[in-house]
């Protein structure tokens, strides 16, 4: 064992572990500045003064770059081709890693609007309307027309007598039933005569007009269902096919089958355009279905074939009248306003004077109107015949079932 103890530090270690110590404090203080350095730095300045300097100096500085002339923009020199074919390969280094960089990327699915196809959706919705809407008008256009269509086809096919029966006459000609059958008309047994006839143009086709014939004593008979059916085979046969279809009209018009009726009517007014009463009824038709507007022509139509004077008045009462329905009542009062201010009112006029009482709810005026008109009629040949058709008109039947005083005047007892 030695006489110090180990964990106690010698003197050689002691020493330099203060000039360690000692060389630290040195170097951790700053050093003092020697007199030259002080000359070179001059004395120091406060703040507010330091600042004014920087101040005067960017000034100064700013001054000189204003007085300074502006450098021309240098062009730069052009490359020879060979040395610009030289750089392109250097743009495309720079290029090229971008573009594989773009092309690391995923694309995402873009959506392309095919304008074609569009179009072509376009153009057949467009052909899909026009189509349904010419559709829609051929079938208006045949619903007019079925009737004429049918009596067209009939006339070019050979027609049929009537559905298949047992001949009920088989011992008798087509001469011995014809005059059997006037005999039956005769005493009144119509229904037998009826059959004598059919049975007679069974057998002889040649015989024109019996169909027609037949139909018109059913017609008049009251037996309109069996009418309607004989005037049928009647057109078919080219038997008063003019006639035939305005007693069609008429039938078509009591079962208040309107388009039907003013089918008939045209069809009547296109087989014979000279008689009056094809183009009135087919006016009538009309202003029975809530047409007024189209009934007009066809009553100038009617009053221009009209076979007197009292069928050209009534003929213009009753346009008058479908111009009241159509709207008209301003114009009409100006009008027979006018033809006060000439005389005493016609009695055309002073029966539509009343009609406009009628359909503005002036019943009182209306009444004393109408009994002035009937007052008059009396006192002309043709008054009383326009007096009545004119009053048979639907503007005052209307009213009539409503208000008594009205009726009276219109359909007095004991006439």
């Amino acid at each position: 064992m030695s006489e110090h103890e180990p964990n106690e530090p010698t003197a050689s270690e002691s020493q330099s572990e203060e000039d360690s110590a000692q060389n630290r404090e040195r170097r951790s203080r700053p050093r003092t500045l020697t007199p030259e350095q002080r000359r070179f730095l001059g004395r120091p300045r406060p703040l507010h003064e330091r600042a004014e300097g920087e101040k005067n100096l960017e000034e100064e500085v700013f001054t000189k770059e204003q007085s300074a002339p502006i450098p021309e923009p240098r062009a730069e020199p052009e490359l020879p081709k060979q040395q610009e074919v030289a750089a392109r390969p250097k743009e495309r280094e720079k290029v090229e890693p971008a573009r594989a960089e773009h092309k690391s990327e995923p694309r995402r699915p873009v959506r392309v609007v095919d304008k074609k196809s569009s179009r072509v959706i376009e153009m057949q919705q467009a052909v899909l309307i026009i189509g349904a809407i010419l559709v829609l008008c051929f079938a208006f256009y045949v619903g007019r027309k079925f009737d004429y269509w049918r009596y067209v086809l009939m006339t070019k096919t050979k027609p049929k007598l009537m559905e298949k029966t047992v001949d009920k006459f088989p011992n008798s000609s087509a001469d011995e039933l014809l005059e059997q059958a006037l005999t039956a008309e005769h005493r009144g047994d119509w229904r037998d005569a009826i059959e004598r006839f059919i049975a007679a143009k069974r057998k002889n086709l040649a015989y024109r007009g019996i169909l027609f014939h037949a139909a018109r004593l059913s017609y008049d008979k009251g037996d309109f269902d069996n009418s309607d059916k004989l005037f049928e085979r009647a057109i078919a046969f080219h038997e008063n096919v003019d006639t035939a279809n305005y007693f069609r009209g008429l039938i078509a018009t009591r079962r208040r089958d309107l388009p039907a009726a003013e089918r008939f009517f045209e069809a009547a007014a296109t087989a014979d355009p000279f008689t009056a009463d094809y183009y009135y009824y087919w006016a009538e038709a009309l202003r029975l279905d809530n047409h007024p507007q189209e009934a007009i022509p066809r009553y100038e139509q009617a009053e221009r074939r009209a076979r007197g004077e009292q069928d050209t008045l009534v003929c213009q009462f009753k346009k008058r009248m479908a111009r009241l329905e159509s709207g008209e009542t301003d114009k009409l009062k100006v009008e027979f306003e006018e033809q006060g201010k000439a005389g005493p009112l016609l009695l055309p006029w002073l029966l539509t004077s009343a009609a406009v009482a009628v359909r503005e709810g002036r019943i009182p005026d209306a009444a004393r109107q109408l009994g002035d008109a009937r007052v008059l009629s009396q006192s002309t040949s043709l008054g009383s015949g326009v007096f009545v058709s004119c009053i048979g008109d639907r503007v005052f039947q209307d009213v009539c079932s409503e208000h008594a005083e009205l009726a009276d005047i219109c359909h007095p007892k004991g006439r």
